[in-house]
């Protein structure tokens, strides 16, 4: 009777155990899948980023407020993925995906023939006007786009909240998006690269990749070949800047006489004062430059050059130079000597300072942007002209103000020197007062 108790427990006991394990390896079957449905089943933004690695507003959209801002408040840090392969043979890498699992984007580089042929279809099928083709940073979602470093990250923030609350927001419908999605490797073979957040500025876990959605190889011979006949322009307009500060120096050297073309100088300055004012309002509001046929202005506009010391927009210094040359044409023409005089050489020495500064920003636009600015071009110009129309006034002015060394007893003509007039002469005897 014992016996079969103890049969009966045992027997038991072994039923436990085989529905214990059952359960594990059911459990264990069915719980992966279904996290992993559940992963698929949550809502996810998808969206489109076109820059240029030129680009000063491209930039800041991705490392001061999509890296640092957008993705962390929205599912966390990044992980972006690229095809090492084509980094490691030096070739173009068009297309990023960046992803922390709820917001994922395309990054898509649109200096790039693969990427600027994809930027511009994309633009087209979204329904961008005309005189906004072309321009970065660019941020396509769903069936909106939107411009700018003011716009992305005034909008962008919403639309991630609001899409990762609803349903989510699909890849945009443009052509190529699928192919341009696939092409991007997303395996664990080398081609991962961790983005991560150290004290405002974003490394990477691979060595020496810092900022490597932006970062560019490039030559300055092959930025140039970038636009070849806008950025000839630009360096034959910078050989003919510094050749004249050459003949400039050597004329205000010899000394110059009045200048008979004086009218010209304030037209040329109101011309400048003109342009400079649209580059300041272009490059402090992130609104597209209206650029002619030949060159690229937006692209020059919103590279890292154009704020000095990346705070001082280069229309506003732009701005204050016309201002004070017109402040000194008016002045050297309503004042008397010497005031008059010091007024032209001010205008001379500002549109002096003018061409020299402009000689280094138009070398940057070939050379290093791989773009020319007409505007920028333009304004060169302005400011070499007025060098030339001012430097004869301001060297006749400065031969009445410069200080002259009083001519010695000796050197007078006609008048022979006294005898004894030497150090160490005695006196005259006939000099000495008379005698008592």
């Amino acid at each position: 009777m014992i016996t079969s108790k103890r049969a009966a427990c045992g027997g038991t006991l072994w039923q436990v155990l085989v529905l214990m394990l059952l359960l594990v390896f059911v459990t264990g079957l069915f719980v992966p899948r279904a996290a992993a449905q559940e992963e698929e089943d949550q809502p996810k933004v998808h969206a489109i980023l076109f820059f240029l690695t030129t680009c000063g507003h491209c930039e800041h959209v991705i490392y001061e407020v999509l890296f640092p801002v957008v993705f962390p408040e929205n599912g966390g840090d990044a992980v972006i993925y690229y095809d090492l392969a084509l980094e490691e043979a030096g070739a173009e890498v068009p297309f990023y995906i960046v992803t922390n699992g709820s917001l994922e984007m395309l990054f898509v580089n649109a200096g790039g023939p693969i990427g600027n042929q994809f930027f511009h279809g994309a633009s087209e099928a979204v329904g961008m006007p005309a005189e906004s083709m072309g321009s970065v940073p660019l941020l396509i979602v769903d069936d909106s786009w939107y411009l700018g470093s003011a716009d992305i990250p005034a909008y962008f923030p919403g639309i991630v909240e609001a899409g990762l609350a609803g349903d989510g927001v699909p890849w945009p419908d443009v052509p190529g998006i699928g192919d341009a999605v696939a092409s991007v490797p997303l395996g664990d073979d080398g081609t991962v690269t961790t983005t991560t957040l150290d004290s405002g500025t974003v490394t990477t876990t691979v060595p020496g990749s810092d900022g490597i959605i932006l970062a560019t190889g490039e030559s300055m011979w092959d930025l140039f070949a970038a636009d070849q006949p806008a950025n000839s322009v630009a360096f034959v307009v910078l050989l003919l800047m510094v050749g004249s500060l050459f003949v400039v120096a050597a004329v205000f050297r010899r000394g110059g006489g009045e200048a008979r073309s004086d009218l010209v100088v304030p037209v040329l300055a109101l011309i400048g004062l003109g342009i400079a004012i649209y580059l300041a309002y272009v490059e402090s509001s992130g609104a597209e430059a209206v650029c002619g046929p030949v060159g690229d202005c937006n692209t020059v506009q919103q590279s890292e050059y154009a704020k000095l010391f990346g705070v001082i927009p280069i229309g506003i210094i732009g701005i204050a130079g016309y201002v004070v040359s017109l402040v000194a044409w008016f002045t050297a023409r309503l004042s008397r000597r010497p005031l008059a005089d010091w007024a032209r050489l001010a205008l001379f020495a500002g549109s002096l300072g003018g061409t020299a500064f402009s000689v280094y920003l138009t070398f940057l636009e070939p050379f290093v942007i791989g773009a020319t600015c007409a505007w920028c071009v333009g304004s060169a110009v302005i400011v070499t002209l007025m060098m030339g129309l001012t430097v004869y006034p301001a060297a006749e002015s400065w031969g009445r103000l410069r200080p002259v060394s009083a001519p010695s007893r000796s050197d007078v003509p006609g008048r022979r020197p006294e005898r004894g007039a030497g150090r160490g002469a005695r006196p005259s005897p006939r000099s000495g007062g008379r005698r008592r």
